[in-house]
């Protein structure tokens, strides 16, 4: 651990919660440290994140060589066209987002919402006619407080000028949480988990979402927005596991 990382009493590293730091913009996020320029994270919190540069150009799978990964070649994606992440989803990118998610950091996922503009294709590639976050199911939205996806979102959307659709989609299975599950637990858990409108009429659509581990959610979020007619269906997240 770098010198002047903020840690916890148990050694993990502490997000800075101080309100003012949150409100100006002026304190790291991750150490307390000073950000430049008003940013969120200083330079070397940034440097520490494992950026997911190597990765499969299918899944995101990390470590492949910008190769496609043995999974891919045996069992590919069939409703997703292409999955991207900004980092690999170990230290310090797992604390950040856990606390974007359990913590309400809606601070933090605009500033990680930013950074995900910057995997936004070049123009001589067709846009997606919507931007669509992984939705919540109503009881976790109430529990949580907030949908970081959406959330994640937002930048995106004024970014590229795009409608950001938050009511096509609906989450109808109180599923148990991802964590934990083996991947064909995963995809059990998850199927039929989400209902998409008749009358969805997008043949482009970029889903967002925090982190990609088998792929399960968004797999099975793509199967049912293909059944319903859309024709390309592409991924975006902050992270990707292994």
């Amino acid at each position: 651990m770098r010198k002047g990382f903020a840690v916890n009493l148990k050694g993990l590293p502490r997000v800075n919660c101080a309100p003012a730091a949150i409100f100006s913009g002026s304190r790291c996020f991750l150490c307390s440290n000073p950000s430049n320029d008003h940013e969120t994270m200083c330079r070397a919190c940034l440097n520490d994140m494992a950026v997911n540069a190597d990765a499969c150009p299918a899944c995101a799978k990390p470590n492949t060589a910008s190769n496609i990964c043995a999974d891919c070649l045996s069992q590919p994606w069939q409703f997703i066209k292409k999955a991207t992440t900004l980092f690999q989803y170990h230290y310090p990118a797992n604390h950040l987002i856990q606390h974007m998610k359990y913590k309400q950091g809606i601070d933090i996922a605009n500033c990680l919402g930013k950074m995900l503009c910057k995997l936004l294709p070049d123009k001589s590639v067709a846009l997606p006619d919507c931007i669509l976050p992984v939705p919540l199911h109503s009881g976790r939205l109430i529990s949580r407080g907030y949908n970081q996806s959406i959330e994640l979102a937002r930048p995106l959307s004024r970014q590229l000028g795009i409608k950001l659709d938050t009511s096509s989609c609906k989450r109808v299975r109180a599923t148990m949480p991802q964590a934990g599950l083996s991947a064909k637990k995963r995809k059990q858990n998850v199927h039929n988990a989400f209902t998409v409108s008749k009358k969805i009429g997008y043949n482009r659509i970029l889903l967002v979402d925090d982190v990609i581990t088998t792929g399960s959610t968004v797999n099975e979020l793509a199967r049912m927005l293909s059944l319903a007619g859309v024709v390309r269906i592409d991924v975006l997240a902050v992270a990707r596991a292994n």
